[in-house]
């Protein structure tokens, strides 16, 4: 659905779509609605503001739930590591995401709307993909001395995932 209701008029070549949309809007608004008998919708996204202003007016109540602090992301990642992932970390790189990477989040301008860049979905991907640069590392090493995600495969998941939307 998610495709539907962001920004409307870049749907007006696709009459299935507005449709679509059209319909949402009129049960949603109309007068025949029983008061008795209310419609209840609940949605979630990470991307509110790319959501048409026409579907946002039709419901009553927003709830934002914002991404974790600094401490609630570290306990977050340690879930991931620790209970979630299972990939074997080293030490050094466990404090550098803790330190360096959470603090760079921490940092980010909330002004610029890149919140979502702190949450957990976020969090995940950056650690998945930091595996998958251990994993790649490691199976191309012939002798398999490649024990760890170090490093240098969260640096190189954080620079790609990351870094080229903060600039």
């Amino acid at each position: 659905m998610r495709n539907y209701f962001c920004k409307l008029e870049r749907l007006s070549g696709d009459a299935e779509i507005m449709n679509i949309v059209n319909q949402f809007k009129t049960e949603l608004t109309s007068v025949e609605n029983d008061p008795e008998h209310p419609i209840f919708i609940l949605g979630a996204t990470n991307n509110f503001m790319q959501i048409d202003d026409a579907i946002k007016s039709r419901f009553t109540y927003s709830i934002k739930v914002n991404p974790g602090n600094k401490t609630e992301r570290r306990k977050f990642l340690e879930f991931l590591m620790e209970q979630k992932l299972k990939n074997p970390y080293s030490s050094e790189a466990k404090n550098f995401l803790y330190e360096v990477i959470n603090e760079a989040l921490e940092r980010i301008d909330i002004t610029k709307n890149y919140d979502f860049l702190k949450t957990n979905r976020t969090l995940e991907n950056l650690m998945k993909s930091a595996a998958m640069n251990f994993a790649t590392k490691r199976a191309s090493n012939d002798d398999d001395s490649k024990e760890t995600v170090d490093i240098d495969d969260l640096k190189e998941a954080y620079s790609k995932l990351l870094l080229p939307i903060q600039t």
